[in-house]
């Protein structure tokens, strides 16, 4: 049996909608300040290791600043924003207030490790006056914590001299061929650890309790 079945052409209709509302003006209050993320730190240059990052010699989350304008640094010695004198900064991990009036900048001894920050917001300018006894900038980091997923990373920041370009102009007392290069080694490494808190048959913390651990270390040689 032959059957014939009208066929229609049906209308091919395909959109794309791109919106983008601008950012409304916050009045509430008139305060300056800048969020920069632990990912953007790892992905821009700022982050040195050795004498340049301060007394501990390992990545120093302070290095931040060197994204802010009218902000300076040198580490365990000097920081200054907006021009303020170099120990009025003030800084605070969770809020919690980890600064030092009698060096100009947070010793580094003390930091928290880069690797264990989620976020830093630097105020630089017309905060509230909850935020007290802050003349320059005021920092407040944000840690990591763990989720509902086991995960982790491991890294390590390796400096050694064979991996440099020799100095221009000079000659190697062992091999004539080859440029002078200064002896640099240094090997700062860590690991972090998130999870959430599961004990068997006895508690489950997913979606409500989680542990974030982080260690960092830079062995001098």
């Amino acid at each position: 049996m032959r059957i014939d079945v009208a066929l229609e052409v049906g209308s091919a209709t395909e959109s794309v909608t791109v919106s983008e509302a601008a950012t409304l003006l916050k009045t509430e209050g008139g305060e300056l300040s800048h969020n920069v993320s632990a990912a953007r730190l790892d992905e821009l240059p700022v982050l040195s290791i050795g004498s340049a990052a301060g007394s501990s010699a390992v990545r120093n989350p302070t290095s931040v600043v060197q994204l802010v304008l009218g902000a300076y640094l040198n580490a365990n010695v000097n920081l200054k924003v907006n021009g303020a004198p170099a120990n009025t900064s003030a800084f605070r991990i969770e809020g919690q207030d980890a600064s030092n009036g009698y060096v100009a900048a947070v010793p580094a001894q003390v930091q928290p490790s880069v690797d264990s920050i989620q976020e830093v917001s630097i105020q630089t300018s017309n905060f509230a006056a909850e935020y007290g006894q802050v003349g320059g900038g005021f920092f407040n980091y944000t840690m990591k914590s763990g989720t509902n997923q086991l995960h982790g990373t491991v890294y390590d920041y390796f400096v050694n001299e064979v991996l440099n370009a020799g100095t221009p102009y000079t000659v190697s007392p062992n091999n004539p061929t080859e440029h002078i290069r200064t002896v640099e080694r240094r090997n700062d490494y860590g690991f972090t650890l998130g999870t959430p808190i599961v004990l068997p048959k006895l508690y489950d913390g997913h979606d409500k309790t989680f542990l974030f651990f982080n260690w960092e270390q830079l062995p001098y040689e």
